[in-house]
């Protein structure tokens, strides 16, 4: 994500070589737009990823940790074909790629006053709702937790006659992880290659925060625990605000998920340097 990891970007990187891909469309915006009016806010994004986007911009526009599961999109009704047109005419018979359907997307929320934790689900249940009354690719669902942390995690998507179906987010999976001494960046890849077998998907991690997941030793494991449960764990074990967000790209090896791993951040508007993403834990 140039200043935010964007899930579309690193997902396509992986599936066809950069040439394949076509320009973004100018009309895509690089990040969330909110505007504050009186008791009411309202973001506006237009990306493939609309709600991915809306997202991003409430949690860096307040400093929440949200962690992002996208729903596993393939069908033509939610994706659509992203290959550059020269190198289709030049790879006629090759397979290209996709990119998921979405655009524009506005919707109102109560501006909130505070950060309690029924506050942030409000704002979040309200974004998801308006999302999910449109037409943009998958629905949505917001799962909570005790500690206070929100997870966005995709429900339904739809399939090759355009009907909807559910879907079961990958990390709801039981995992048994050997308990053992090992790095956070260790610890993770255990999760995800256990997932992996498990599931019969290909999970990866495509970006951390190396300093925090090599330095940090935890001994943790389980069995028949949720790897959502899993991974979360070994993530507050860094002493960090982080969070997730976990991408599917349908192209790459019948369908890829790819984990990346960041710290949460407030944005900061800079006059000489413009937005500036600073953590919640070093803010002074």
């Amino acid at each position: 994500m140039p200043k935010r990891m964007f899930t579309l970007m690193v997902l396509t990187l992986v599936s066809v070589p950069v040439w394949a891909q076509s320009a973004a469309r100018s009309e895509f915006l690089d990040h969330a737009v909110i505007q504050h009016s009186g008791s009411v806010a309202t973001v506006t994004v237009n990306y493939p990823e609309p709600l991915f986007q809306a997202i991003s911009g409430i949690r860096e526009e307040y400093g929440w940790q949200v962690n992002w599961e996208e729903a596993p999109t393939y069908s033509h009704f939610d994706r659509v074909d992203s290959t550059a047109p020269k190198w289709r005419a030049a790879h006629p018979d090759e397979k290209g790629v996709t990119r998921s359907a979405g655009g524009l997307f506005t919707s109102n929320f109560p501006d909130p006053t505070d950060a309690s934790a029924a506050t942030k689900a409000l704002v979040l249940e309200k974004v998801i709702q308006d999302y999910n009354a449109t037409d943009n690719p998958g629905k949505y669902a917001l799962r909570t937790v005790a500690d206070g942390q929100f997870t966005v995690v995709g429900t339904e998507v739809r399939d090759d006659t355009g009907a909807l179906q559910e879907t079961r987010p990958i990390l709801d999976t039981p995992l048994t992880i050997e308990k053992k001494t090992r790095n956070v960046y260790e610890t993770v890849w255990a999760i995800l290659g256990a997932l992996s077998a498990v599931a019969g998907k290909n999970v990866i991690m495509m970006s951390m925060p190396n300093n925090e997941f090599n330095s940090t030793q935890v001994t943790m494991g389980g069995r028949d625990v949720e790897a959502r449960q899993l991974l979360r764990e070994a993530l507050d074990r860094t002493g960090r605000p982080l969070l997730y967000t976990l991408g599917f790209d349908p192209d790459y090896k019948s369908g890829t998920y790819i984990l990346n791993v960041l710290v949460a951040t407030k944005v900061e508007n800079d006059k000489v340097r413009g937005r500036m993403p600073i953590p919640i834990d070093r803010r002074h």
